[in-house]
């Protein structure tokens, strides 16, 4: 079962839950989510792909991934999950991200998760198979 913390740190400011999430289909990248955020079900802002600029790939179609839905935890794990795979430092990194609203994530391999039921009933899987 879910605890009150573990539901709060995918809720948006205004209390109001995310009604997007986005899932893999890709083993390694499901695993990378896990091991980054905790699931491998994202929140996302919009349920749309949209096309985005990323460092070093050009434009690309990428969802927006919510990062105030997101547990403080996930993010600074996200941000050395970032600067290791950049090369950058990762104070500034993080220092870059923990006032973003939204991060990219490539669309490639990704699908629109239909209800916030599938997205929580992840996050219980995952609580309950470590």
């Amino acid at each position: 079962m879910l605890s009150f913390s573990d539901t709060m740190c995918y809720m948006n400011r205004n209390g109001r839950s995310n009604q997007h999430f986005i899932t893999t289909t890709s083993q390694a990248r499901a695993a990378r989510w896990d091991r980054i955020f905790g699931a491998d079900t994202l929140p996302v802002l919009h349920a749309q792909p949209r096309h985005q600029q990323m460092q070093g790939r050009g434009v690309i179609l990428a969802y927006d991934l919510d990062m105030r839905a997101l547990h403080p935890f996930a993010r600074r794990r996200l941000a050395a999950h970032v600067a290791r795979r950049t090369g950058r430092d990762y104070g500034d990194v993080w220092n870059g991200m923990k006032a973003a609203i939204s991060w990219p994530i490539d669309a490639v391999d990704c699908a629109v998760v239909s209800s916030k039921r599938s997205f929580l009933s992840s996050l219980a899987h995952t609580r309950t198979s470590l």
